[in-house]
C-alpha cells in the first residue's frame, strides 16, 4: 500500500510502500504504539508515535495550519471512509506544499 512518511529529525517526506496492517504502520513509524491525529482535507488519514514526546523530540511538524504538532516519524495513509485503510491520496509534492517544520526552539517561543 502506498503512504507518505514524513521524518520530522531529517525533514523528509518520501512516498513508501507498506503492509497494510498494525504490524506494518509500526514497522514504517519505528514504534510500537501509534495514533491515529487526523485526517487531511482530501480524507487522507495521519498516524504518529504515540510516545513521541518520551523521546525528547526536538523537530515538529504541522500539516497545515489547523493540525497538531506531531513529532517523529508521521505516517498518512488513504482511507475509504469506512475505516479501511487505503492508498495514500496525497502526493509527497502536495505534503511538501502544506507541511510547516519546527524545531525545539520554535516551539518554546510560541509561549
Amino acid at each position: 500500500m502506498r503512504a507518505i512518511k514524513i521524518d520530522t529529525d531529517n525533514r523528509t517526506v518520501s512516498e513508501i510502500e507498506i503492509n497494510c496492517s498494525v504490524k506494518g504502520i509500526r514497522s514504517a513509524i519505528g514504534c510500537q504504539y501509534f495514533t491515529g491525529s487526523g485526517h487531511l482535507d482530501n480524507g487522507d488519514f495521519v498516524y504518529c508515535d504515540d510516545e513521541f514526546l518520551f523521546n525528547n523530540p526536538q523537530h515538529f511538524v504541522e500539516l497545515g495550519h489547523n493540525s497538531d504538532l506531531l513529532a517523529g516519524v508521521v505516517l498518512v495513509t488513504g482511507s475509504d471512509g469506512n475505516g479501511n485503510t487505503t492508498d495514500a491520496k496525497s502526493t509527497v509534492d502536495e505534503i511538501e506544499k502544506d507541511i510547516i517544520w519546527y524545531n525545539l526552539a520554535d516551539i518554546r517561543s510560541m509561549g
